[in-house]
């Protein structure tokens, strides 16, 4: 594992994963999704307020995943039930 004790170290190496070389570039995005545990512990440490907004976007994806299974659960249920009921009124 690489020396990760300065937020310069974290820096330094999180943009080397951006662009380690021959060829092969990533987007912040992509680095985003799959930074491990351990780098992801460093970069909190050193920047506190990322770990905010990480925790506050991990937070509203699991309320949009709920979202979405109540809504794909209400769609097959009105495919699969051809007669209104009060709760497809009350959320036209």
């Amino acid at each position: 594992m690489p020396d990760l004790t300065t937020r310069e170290d974290v820096r330094s190496f999180l943009a080397l994963c951006l662009n380690p070389g021959y060829g092969v570039q990533r987007t912040v995005a992509k680095l985003a999704d799959v930074m491990p545990p351990w780098l992801r512990e460093r970069l909190d440490h050193h920047a506190p307020h990322l770990a905010q907004l990480h925790a506050e976007a991990d937070r509203l994806q699991a309320q949009a995943d709920q979202a979405r299974t109540a809504y794909t659960d209400a769609l097959a249920a009105w495919i699969n039930n051809p007669t209104s009921t009060a709760a497809e009124e009350a959320h036209p």
